[in-house]
């Protein structure tokens, strides 16, 4: 299973995980001076109300309240992770999303061409997926689908990009309306409903858990050994 890492190599990394992607000035004096601190706090909030033992509904949402944060600062910080963790040309099939970063008084990202989401991240795994393509009702005459995504979570926060959405992420909380209802410099208390989701594999907008993995896993099995009889 994708979470069982014993007898597994590998090396530490105590700097993080590392994507060579911003320049230093961009990285240091934009991201670093601007919008980190606001997004560290944010994630520091989340931390402690979970430790508080922050109860989530049975639909999974759990409400958080955060005091005096930065909501445009942390939705940019956001949008900079993605464009960090995709390749170089992303910025230029989207100039939307690199001018809201590089632009730190522009407020507003159109919530018809992005959808923006955030969840607190469960399970045991990392996951950092550049864009990605989920094609959906293949197998059926009708309801066929195309979704270009792009999703990176560690605990506690998960967080998904996705372009040209059809309709909302109904599992998961929009966060776009934060970008464009503040302005860099405001302060604010906000109440944020996240929902609780696992991260237990690779795929992005997969939040099967750990059970519900390894039933399918087990479930594919059987299928291809019915098949070759």
């Amino acid at each position: 299973m994708p979470w069982e890492f014993e007898g597994k190599k590998g090396r530490p990394m105590g700097k993080g995980i590392l994507f060579p992607r911003l320049c230093m000035e961009c990285n240091c004096e934009l991201l670093g001076s601007n919008y980190v601190p606001a997004y560290s706090e944010f994630v520091r909030q989340t931390y402690m109300q979970l430790e508080r033992g922050l109860r989530f509904m049975p639909d999974g949402f759990g409400l958080f309240e955060y005091h005096a944060v930065y909501p445009l600062r942390i939705v940019k910080q956001v949008v900079a992770m993605f464009l960090g963790i995709n390749a170089p040309e992303i910025g230029d099939a989207h100039p939307e999303l690199r001018d809201f970063v590089m632009r730190t008084e522009q407020r507003g990202v159109s919530e018809h061409k992005y959808g923006l989401y955030s969840y607190v991240a469960g399970g045991g795994l990392l996951r950092y997926c550049g864009l990605s393509v989920l094609l959906s009702g293949f197998d059926l005459d009708s309801g066929r689908s195309t979704r270009a995504v792009s999703e990176l979570a560690t605990f506690p926060m998960g967080f998904l990009l996705e372009l040209d959405p059809k309709k909302k992420e109904t599992r998961l909380t929009d966060i776009l309306p934060l970008a464009n209802k503040y302005y860099l410099d405001e302060k604010c208390d906000i109440r944020v409903r996240l929902p609780f989701r696992e991260v237990n594999t690779m795929f992005p907008l997969d939040y099967r858990s750990k059970k519900e993995v390894t039933v399918d896993y087990i479930r594919t099995l059987l299928d291809q050994a019915m098949g070759k009889y």
